[in-house]
């Protein structure tokens, strides 16, 4: 465990996941603010600090923020420029699997990914 106040790196799959998950709302509208928001970097810095500041009454660090960016520059730019998405499924109750498709949806493995984005990190 690490200690408080230092960093653990995560994967940029990780990222991209995390990024998700704070762009996805409760309601429709806190899902299309945080959709609209991961489409300009500007924007997702503030909404994701906001929405930190909101739900967890925490101010973000500059770590959280840049790691949080990572993601979605893994999501909205690094995936899309070579024709892959990235999405969670769920073959079985209570376990999730993050899976790439190609633009035909056809499933390709994370090491093609990996080949094709330089320096991309997969989950541990």
């Amino acid at each position: 465990m690490p200690k408080p106040g230092t960093n653990t790196p995560i994967s940029d799959e990780e990222a991209i996941e995390f990024a998700n998950r704070m762009a996805t709302g409760d309601s429709l509208e806190e899902s299309l603010d945080g959709a609209e928001a991961m489409r300009a970097s500007g924007a997702w810095r503030e909404f994701v600090a906001d929405k930190l500041r909101d739900n967890r009454g925490v101010e973000p660090s500059n770590a959280v923020l840049n790691v949080l960016e990572r993601g979605r520059e893994g999501a909205y730019i690094d995936l899309p420029r070579i024709g892959i998405s990235a999405e969670v499924v769920h073959p079985r109750p209570g376990v999730s699997q993050r899976v790439y498709r190609d633009s035909r949806g056809r499933f390709t493995s994370a090491a093609t990914v990996r080949a094709l984005i330089p320096g991309f990190t997969l989950r541990r």
